[in-house]
């Protein structure tokens, strides 16, 4: 389970393209994508990943933010894999610089959380479209500047926790870099921490598409929960990116949100006007205990000597059509890849 930027651009494409060419011995792609979001914030996202023809081996190293991050699949049965992960987060992890009051980032709420986080368990691939993984993790948040001293009292040792993903996949085309499919795909993860204070997180998710002549349909949901959280595990909602695991907000910062449950729902839709030229709406919905709120995004997009870009306005708390009090977002992206 993670909250950061699409942090498996590089393994999913992987996957994509990889089983297209079992004449070679190995097959690696590399990927970059570097995402903008008004006012400051500039978050990288580049991978590396090679996979054996066979796909008995596949290995991944690469950052997403301040992330850095090594993943290791190692096949030893048709359909059990061995996995292995290493995270480390040396600055800003949980987004704990850009903490948010009333839409602006008050650097009065803003700590310092360092995270390693090492994972291992296997992975059950019951069909070509369901998959399921079990894993030990290990967890070490090292935080301080947190003005309640019991939040940085209860992450002063280690946890040791178990998790469980599940994926299923049921789609004609995958748009890795525009996160867009025509099918449909579900999601489900859940951890579970023992130490001073145990606590358990969990999140669900449903996303459909459908591609009719120039127009691509999107819509997308988010349930979130959680037990015994706070500032620096809970869950991040928001930002105006095209995220695929942890749930966007358009109009809104990333991250702005942190909450213990909640239900986000997100929509779209995409017209192709000329050429490579896309114009995009996106709307979304956030309804918590703490804050239920919406707003919409407008974005341009195209392929320049086979670069992806985008760019675009959030527009928060329907200030497209009323005028908000919140300002506007400006967001963009470019992203590309070799292999």
């Amino acid at each position: 389970m993670t909250s950061s930027l699409p942090s498996r651009l590089g393994f999913g494409l992987m996957l994509a393209l990889g089983t297209a060419s079992r004449a070679a011995a190995q097959v690696t792609t590399f990927v970059a994508n570097v995402g903008y979001q008004s006012p400051a914030l500039v978050a990288p996202a580049v991978f590396l990943s090679s996979s054996a023809a066979s796909g008995a081996r596949v290995w991944t190293v690469g950052i997403a933010g301040f992330t850095l991050s090594a993943d290791l699949t190692k096949r030893t049965s048709p359909t059990v894999a061995m996995v292995l992960r290493a995270e480390a987060t040396p600055v800003n992890a949980n987004s704990s610089r850009y903490v948010y009051r009333d839409g602006r980032r008050d650097p009065a709420l803003g700590f310092r959380d360092r995270t390693v986080r090492l994972s291992a368990g296997l992975r059950v691939q019951g069909s070509a479209r369901w998959r399921m993984d079990v894993r030990v993790i290990g967890l070490y948040e090292s935080v301080a500047g947190v003005a309640d001293s019991t939040v940085v009292a209860r992450w002063r040792a280690p946890y040791v926790g178990l998790g469980i993903e599940t994926n299923y996949s049921r789609v004609v085309s995958d748009d890795v870099f525009n996160a867009r499919w025509d099918g449909f795909k579900a999601a489900g993860s859940a951890a579970g921490f023992l130490g001073s204070q145990p606590w358990w997180k969990s999140q669900l998710s449903f996303g459909w598409g459908r591609q009719v002549g120039r127009v691509n349909l999107r819509g997308r949901a988010w349930f979130l929960l959680g037990h015994n959280l706070d500032v620096v595990n809970q869950h991040l909602v928001g930002g105006c990116w095209d995220l695929t695991e942890s749930p966007p907000l358009y109009g809104y910062h990333y991250a702005e949100f942190r909450v213990d449950r909640g239900g986000v729902l997100a929509g779209g839709v995409d017209l192709r006007l000329a050429g490579d030229w896309e114009l995009g709406l996106r709307v979304g919905y956030l309804t918590s205990p703490a804050r239920s709120t919406y707003g919409e995004a407008v974005r341009l997009s195209t392929i320049w000597s086979g670069i992806r870009l985008h760019f675009g306005v959030g527009l928060p708390a329907a200030s497209l059509f009323r005028g908000g009090a919140e300002a506007p977002l400006v967001f963009a992206g470019v992203s590309a890849g070799v292999f």
